[in-house]
């Protein structure tokens, strides 16, 4: 295991669940049953960095999912697992359709959502290029991304 916990960035759009709320819908999931499952569509993460993500959880060092839709909405959740098999259990929010669940690349299951502000990125970079994770995300159309604690590369 790395030094410094790894973690994940996520892009979403409400737009692409039909205009659903989609923090709305997870958070109600997880105030009821203390867990939300959020499926990720597109690239697959890689087991490498599921293993280590899993690795992290169960030794009691939190992994977190940033789920971001632009830099204006962002929020800061507990990863409790990670995994490609489709998840059918209450935890799934209702607007997820069956065709939906079939398109997710990656579940993830999540025991903590709350809102940040970008200002939470300021120690983090991502691990493949080094950069400011607010930079990564202004210059990149990359749906996920893998970010760690430390000095980044400041692009000027």
């Amino acid at each position: 295991m790395s030094k410094t916990p790894l973690h994940l960035v996520v892009r979403y759009s409400d737009r692409l669940s039909g205009n659903t709320k989609t923090i709305a819908e997870h958070l109600a999931v997880l105030n009821e049953y203390g867990m939300v499952w959020f499926g990720k569509m597109g690239s697959v993460v890689g087991r490498a960095t599921r293993e280590t993500l899993v690795r992290q959880s169960l030794a009691g060092i939190p992994s977190y999912l940033f789920l971001i839709q632009g830099l204006e909405e962002i929020h800061q959740c507990r990863i409790v697992d990670i995994t490609l098999e489709q998840q059918n259990d209450q935890y799934v929010p209702s607007y997820y359709s069956e065709e939906m669940k079939r398109n997710m690349s990656v579940w993830i299951k999540l025991s903590i959502m709350c809102p940040v502000k970008p200002t939470v990125f300021r120690d983090f970079h991502t691990t493949s290029s080094k950069k400011t994770v607010v930079s990564t995300i202004k210059g990149s159309m990359a749906s996920a991304f893998r970010i760690s604690e430390g000095p980044a590369i400041i692009q000027w």
